[in-house]
């Protein structure tokens, strides 16, 4: 097993000549010599990656479809359009087609966020909070 040790140091001066680097303490200056396991060896972190995978794979899976007056977007879990579907007699009136195409998109967005927060809790088991801009 790898270990990593840390010093635990008091009023450490700094180095005179790089004030970003520390000076190597004097042995009055060290409380304690503490080891601790690295990230990667945590217990659980494995577990945790693997869930994280296979979030993000179930996000870029996932399909939300938004139907306006002339457009249907796609999106996926990631808030991604995958698809733009425009109807050609929405075309003759851009300014309302701009409109529904924006009406669409907005809503795709809120739908997708909604999908992927329920996704998420379905992989993790979480119970994820409404926190504006999240998801």
């Amino acid at each position: 097993m790898l270990s990593i040790l840390f010093l635990i140091t008091k009023n450490v001066p700094a180095d005179p000549l790089f004030p970003a680097r520390v000076a190597l303490p004097p042995e009055k200056h060290i409380l304690a010599i503490k080891e601790v396991e690295p990230l990667w060896e945590l217990s659980g972190l494995g577990e945790l990656l693997n869930k994280v995978g296979k979030i993000a794979e179930a996000l870029k899976e996932l399909r939300v479809e938004v139907q306006g007056r002339w457009v249907t977007l796609v999106f996926n879990g990631m808030q991604e359009v995958l698809r733009i579907r425009l109807a050609p007699e929405g075309c003759k009136d851009i300014g309302r087609l701009e409109a529904d195409l924006a009406r669409a998109f907005n809503q795709g967005i809120i739908l997708s966020r909604q999908a992927a927060k329920k996704k998420i809790e379905e992989i993790t088991g979480w119970s994820i909070p409404e926190i504006p801009g999240l998801l």
